[in-house]
């Protein structure tokens, strides 16, 4: 019997032995655990806008913190909140 596969779900192909690769190791590349509350920063390329809203809630949670981004012309600014 053979699969029919989907046009729109991606095949992926399961392999053994490949080995894990390093993490990435060095300074954060937003500065959420140095900022203080009323601290801002902005975000200029909109590309990185979703990313940088991304790392800000995943940030909040593990640091105990909290952000708030709002639209800056192009970009986003990102405040330190609590």
């Amino acid at each position: 019997m053979s699969k029919i596969q989907s046009p729109d779900k991606p095949v992926f192909k399961i392999e053994k032995g490949i080995p894990i690769g390093m993490t990435r190791i060095g300074r954060p590349l937003y500065p959420f655990k140095e900022m203080k509350v009323g601290d801002s920063f902005l975000v200029e390329r909109p590309e990185d806008v979703i990313l940088v809203r991304s790392a800000a809630y995943t940030s909040a949670a593990r640091l105990g913190m909290k952000f708030s981004c709002r639209k800056a012309g192009d970009g986003m600014r990102v405040w330190r909140i609590k």
